[in-house]
C-alpha cells in the first residue's frame, strides 16, 4: 500500500489516480502514481505484507516542484520510524537515483520532503521506485 499525507489518501492497485499509473511488485519494485503535494514537510508511506531491503530509491519529479531536502525513514510492523538516510534530489526532471547504504529491513518506508524548490511548498512526483529485495 502506498499512504501521502495529502488528504490522507491510501492508494493500492484497485484505487490508482489515473490510467498512465502503474504498480509493479515483482521482484520487489513499486511505482507510485503521479503524486502532487503542497506545504511542508510532506511525506509518502510505503507498506509491504512483509519485511523487505531497500537498496535504491529512483525519483522523477517535475522541475520547480522538486523536494529540496529529503529523507528516508523505516520500521518493522509496529515500531517507531527511524531515519535511515537524507538525500538531496537535483531541481530538474530527469529520473535521479540514490543509493541506499546498507539495505535497511523495514516493513514500512516513509519518504519525508522536508521542503520544496518552490514558494509554495509544491512537490511533484512523476516517479518513484523503490529496489530492493524480499526476505
Amino acid at each position: 500500500l502506498i499512504y501521502v499525507n495529502w488528504k490522507t489518501t491510501k492508494l493500492n492497485r484497485s484505487h490508482m489516480p489515473t490510467a498512465q499509473a502503474c504498480f509493479n511488485s515483482v521482484p520487489l519494485c513499486c511505482h507510485a502514481p503521479l503524486v502532487a503535494l503542497q506545504g511542508s514537510p510532506q511525506w509518502v508511506l510505503l507498506e509491504f505484507p512483509q519485511p523487505v531491503r531497500v537498496s535504491e530509491l529512483k525519483v522523477q519529479f517535475q522541475g520547480g516542484f522538486t523536494g529540496n531536502t529529503c529523507r528516508l525513514e523505516g520500521c518493522l510492523k509496529d515500531e517507531e520510524f527511524k531515519k535511515l538516510t537524507d538525500f538531496y534530489p537535483e531541481d530538474n526532471s530527469s529520473l535521479q537515483t540514490f543509493p541506499i547504504q546498507g539495505s535497511p529491513l523495514a516493513h514500512k518506508f516513509k519518504i519525508v520532503f522536508e521542503n520544496s524548490t518552490d514558494f509554495f511548498g509544491r512537490i511533484i512526483v512523476y516517479s518513484l521506485d523503490v529496489l530492493g529485495a524480499r526476505t
